[in-house]
């Protein structure tokens, strides 16, 4: 586990596993319009609710004094860096 620091306080983090990252990519092309134009923002929600709830242990009591919004910007930026540390594992495999 990690600590990460985001603008509403700090979490322990828990890596994704291989088969979570890969599901985590389905959902991210799920959230993607396929013309590419905009995002399809219920899906982006699910996606960041599902990242939450694969990384924050007992996420619910966890986070239950946030708002809605609150949540969602932990959840974008657990995913920035969850996407971050795989972009580093990429890089170093090069």
């Amino acid at each position: 586990m990690i600590k990460l620091k985001t603008k509403h306080g700090e979490f322990d983090i828990k890596p994704l596993s291989f088969k979570e990252r890969r599901h985590l990519h389905r959902l991210e092309i799920d959230a993607a319009n396929i013309d590419g134009e905009k995002m399809d923002f219920g899906k982006y929600v699910e996606m960041i609710d599902w990242v939450i709830s694969k990384t924050i242990p007992n996420s619910e009591a966890v986070l239950a004094d946030f708002d809605d919004n609150q949540i969602d910007d932990i959840g974008a930026e657990i995913y920035t860096h969850l996407k971050n540390t795989n972009k580093k594992k990429n890089k170093k495999s090069e």
